[in-house]
């Protein structure tokens, strides 16, 4: 989740300076995310 609120930093600081911010409609979405190592789990062997 780290890598994932580093690379948004990312893309908001792109649009920011290209001036593209303020006309930009940023949809953010995800899956359950149980494979993301919480839980103990790390791949989709689960049902």
């Amino acid at each position: 989740m780290s890598e994932v609120d580093a690379q948004f930093g990312e893309l908001y600081a792109f649009l920011k300076e290209q001036g593209l911010l303020e006309n930009t409609l940023i949809v953010f979405s995800s899956d359950h995310g149980e494979q993301l190592g919480d839980h103990y789990l790390s791949d989709k062997q689960g049902f």
